[in-house]
C-alpha cells in the first residue's frame, strides 16, 4: 500500500509590468482574458481525456492514487496526466505516474518521471530507490550501482539506519548474484551485507539470505550454508523484524504483505541452501 502524497504548489504566474498607467490597465485586462482562455482550454482538454473536468491538481493526483491502490495503473495515469497539465511542477504526480509506469513495466517512461520527481524533490528517498530498481529491470547495473552508492552516502549522512540497511542489502545482492560477472564482487558484497545485518540487529531474514549469497560468491561456502540456515530459521520463526505489526493501519497492512512475501520466498531459501552445500553460488537470472 502506497502512501498518499500531497504538496502545495508555491509557484504563481508572473506578468510583465509596463510603466504607462493606461497601457498597464490594458495589459492587465488582456492578461486576465488570456488566463481565462488558457484555463478554459485546459478544462476542455481535461474533460476530453477521460477524467472529470474542473478538479484541482491535488484532486486529480489523489484520485489517481486511489486507483493505483486498486491496481489500476492505466486508469490512474489519466488522472496524473490531468494533474500535471494544471500544475506542471507537481512532483507527487510525477512520482505517482512513475509508479503506474513501473506496474505496467514501462521502465523507460518510469525513469523519465522519476527524473522529474527528483528534479523537483532531490532528497526524496523513495524516488531514488525506485529509480535504482528500475535501472535493474532495464539491465542497467552501472546506473543502479551508482544510484545505490549515492543513496548509501545520503542515508549515512542523515542517520537513517533502516533505509541505509535497505540500500546496502540491495547493493550486496547485485554484487553477489548479478548474472553479469563484471558486476559481481563477493568480498564487497559480504562487507555490504554484514553492515546491513548489523544495522537491523540481524532480525531480517532477507538480509541474512543476501549475506549467504555474498559469502558463496566469495567462495566461503561454509559461512554461506550457516547464514542460509540462519535466514531460514528466522523466516520460519515469525520473529523477522520486517513483519512485526505496529498498530497503525498502513504499517500493519505492510507487515502482512511482507509476511506473505517471506513465506513465498522460503522455497528459494531452501534451494540456495542446497546449492551452497554443493559449493555452487547463486545467480539471479530474473
Amino acid at each position: 500500500m502506497r502512501r498518499q502524497l500531497t504538496e502545495k504548489n508555491l509557484e504563481s504566474s508572473r506578468y510583465f509590468l509596463i510603466q504607462s498607467v493606461f497601457v498597464r490597465s490594458v495589459s492587465l485586462t488582456f492578461s486576465i482574458l488570456l488566463c481565462t482562455c488558457i484555463l478554459s482550454r485546459a478544462a476542455s482538454s481535461t474533460g476530453n481525456s477521460g477524467v472529470p473536468a474542473g478538479w484541482s491538481a491535488i484532486q486529480y493526483d489523489n484520485y489517481g492514487n486511489d486507483l493505483l491502490n486498486q491496481n489500476k495503473p492505466v486508469e490512474a495515469r489519466k488522472y496524473f496526466d490531468a494533474a500535471l497539465r494544471i500544475e506542471p511542477t507537481r512532483w507527487t504526480a510525477y512520482y505517482n505516474r512513475a509508479t503506474a509506469f513501473r506496474l505496467e513495466k514501462n521502465w523507460k517512461a518510469a525513469i523519465s518521471d522519476l527524473n522529474q520527481t527528483l528534479r523537483f524533490q532531490p532528497a526524496f528517498f523513495a524516488a531514488s530507490w525506485d529509480r535504482a530498481l528500475t535501472y535493474e529491470a532495464l539491465g542497467d547495473y552501472t546506473s543502479e550501482i551508482r544510484e545505490l552508492s549515492s543513496l548509501a552516502k545520503l542515508t549515512y549522512q542523515v542517520a537513517e539506519p533502516y533505509q541505509m540497511a535497505q540500500v546496502l542489502n540491495q547493493r550486496a545482492w547485485i554484487r553477489a548474484t548479478c548474472s553479469n560477472a563484471s558486476f559481481r564482487d563477493g568480498k564487497a558484497g559480504v562487507e555490504d551485507a554484514k553492515k546491513a545485518c548489523d544495522l537491523v540487529k540481524w532480525k531480517r531474514a532477507q538480509y541474512i539470505d543476501t549475506l549467504a549469497a555474498a559469502s558463496a560468491e566469495a567462495g566461503d561456502f561454509d559461512s554461506a550454508v550457516r547464514y542460509q540456515q540462519q535466514a531460514i530459521d528466522l523466516n520460519r520463526s515469525g520473529k523477522d523484524d520486517s513483519i512485526q505489526k505496529t498498530g497503525s493501519i498502513g504499517g500493519d497492512k505492510l507487515a502482512v504483505m511482507r509476511a506473505d512475501y517471506l513465506q513465498r520466498s522460503l522455497p528459494g531459501y531452501w534451494k540456495r541452501l542446497e546449492m551452497y552445500k554443493q559449493h555452487h553460488p547463486y545467480r539471479d537470472t530474473r
